[in-house]
């Protein structure tokens, strides 16, 4: 009887060990299984946001070619889009997310033209007038703007600003300076970093204001701010502009940012820019 009831009590252990590992093995085929699930939606998701994101680029790009470069309600895209770059949202599909901002590059401080507001800039980031005026004189002479020998022409890349002075690219940030050749300023366009250091403390928070609704018009930008500019003024978009469009769709989020430069009449129409 005692032999019995030990290999029952064998048995029994046998069977809980193996009811164990069985469940054990369930339980890692059901975490396999969700995390394949999960892996899958998070590829499903990224392809998803991938073509909201190509399908918004060439929208946008088309809209770019076909229409005025101002805000208008003759469609969805021109009644949304603005060129200081402010964000806006399109209209998508596959629930995804979009979000686009549009930077007119005469909108920014040019490193060739806009030597008054480089240099406001500058200041602005911590730069004596002496240490200002240096940085200016050596951006001129790597530029040939003053005749000299030794120049090496137009800026090519933006780090060609930290051969000039140490550090320089970090104070003149590319989202407020631009060294690429646009001949004139757009007040219009100008991101509200730069709007500040042409307005004063009182007529910048109504600006800010009314741009943000939509109540101010380039024209009248230009003609309050033309006082303060030494460069050539236009209050039309230029045709070199820096797009950066994202997507989301679930979890996943995707961003591209690149520059172009628009010249519809030709039989390359848009030509992609070096940042």
């Amino acid at each position: 009887m005692k032999v019995m009831l030990r290999q029952t009590g064998v048995a029994l252990i046998q069977v809980l060990l193996i009811t164990g590992l069985i469940l054990l093995l369930v339980i890692q085929i059901s975490k396999d299984a969700r995390h394949q699930v999960t892996t899958a939606q998070l590829w499903q998701d990224r392809v998803k946001a991938e073509l909201a994101l190509n399908n918004a680029q060439e929208r946008l790009l088309f809209g770019l070619l076909t229409q005025e470069r101002l805000q208008t309600t003759d469609t969805e895209l021109t009644r949304l889009w603005n060129f200081h770059g402010a964000p806006f949202e399109p209209l998508s599909a596959d629930n995804a997310k979009l979000q686009v901002t549009v930077q007119d590059m005469a909108g920014l401080a040019s490193l060739t033209y806009s030597t008054d507001l480089v240099s406001k800039l500058m200041l602005a980031e911590g730069y004596s007038l002496s240490e200002a005026q240096e940085a200016i004189d050596l951006l001129e002479d790597w530029q040939g703007l003053q005749a000299k020998r030794n120049s090496r022409g137009p800026i090519q890349f933006r780090q060609e600003l930290d051969f000039i002075k140490a550090g320089l690219s970090d104070v003149l940030s590319e989202e407020l300076t631009t060294y690429h050749p646009v001949s004139y300023f757009n007040p219009g366009t100008a991101p509200n970093p730069l709007l500040a250091l042409m307005l004063t403390d009182d007529s910048l928070d109504s600006v800010l204001e009314r741009r943000q609704k939509g109540t101010i018009t380039a024209r009248e930008l230009m003609v309050n701010l033309t006082p303060s500019i030494d460069d050539e003024v236009s209050d039309y978009p230029s045709e070199m502009l820096r797009l950066t469009l994202s997507s989301q769709v679930g979890e996943t989020q995707l961003e591209r940012s690149f520059m172009v430069r628009l010249q519809p009449e030709k039989s390359d129409p848009i030509i992609f820019l070096s940042e």
